[in-house]
């Protein structure tokens, strides 16, 4: 969160018991972001402080994702996207299509890892080390001043194992078949238009 300085991965300076100590100065980051329940994509049941886990949506390049996007499951509570009702949501998303990145709630570990869910039901975990928000934070800080030297060695690239081209999780029959419909879910497809009306742009 540029306007924060606050890096991908460490918590908030503002995290409180009650949510946020900042809650009425909030930044136009806070303040526009929309999670998948607020833009109506799943029912009232599936409320983010219910699962311990916000949903939303990123836009990623083709070789991603036809779709050009991917959900992205931030945990809030350590071990929430492992809970039977969450585990079924990632199941269920990726089930229709969508490549659903799961980042646990102590991602500031050095050994934390994301899990990625794929359309033709496998799972990938990698280091945190390749998530396009490592790679906006060597941004950021080069935006700031830093070389790209520093940025490099504040944000150092893991070089293993990189997430799944597009291309090889589509050889799976029923996962093509899905995306060759080219029918995302409605709610899904509702928001990342909205994301992209906003001026939100796919990294190259």
């Amino acid at each position: 969160m540029h306007e924060l300085h606050k890096p991908p991965g460490e918590t908030c300076q503002f995290v409180c018991a009650q949510g946020c100590a900042n809650y009425e100065r909030r930044p136009p980051s806070c303040r526009e972001f929309a999670c998948l329940w607020l833009q109506g994509a799943f029912d009232a049941d599936l409320r983010p402080d219910g699962l311990g886990v916000v949903f939303s949506l990123t836009p990623a390049p083709a070789s991603m994702h036809p779709w050009r996007r991917y959900v992205r499951a931030m945990e809030a509570e350590l071990g929430a996207s492992t809970r039977p009702k969450c585990a079924e949501l990632i199941r269920w998303l990726a089930s229709k299509g969508e490549v659903v990145w799961v980042y646990p709630a102590d991602g500031n570990r050095p050994d934390a890892k994301v899990v990625i869910h794929y359309p033709d039901g496998q799972s990938l975990t990698i280091d945190p080390g390749f998530t396009f928000e490592r790679q906006l934070a060597q941004i950021e800080l080069i935006q700031q001043g830093a070389t790209p030297q520093e940025a490099m060695s504040r944000f150092p690239p893991v070089p293993f194992p990189p997430p799944r081209p597009a291309q090889e999780w589509l050889r799976d029959r029923d996962a093509r078949r899905v995306i060759e419909r080219n029918k995302p879910i409605p709610a899904l497809q509702r928001a990342f238009l909205a994301l992209r009306e906003a001026g939100a742009r796919p990294p190259s």
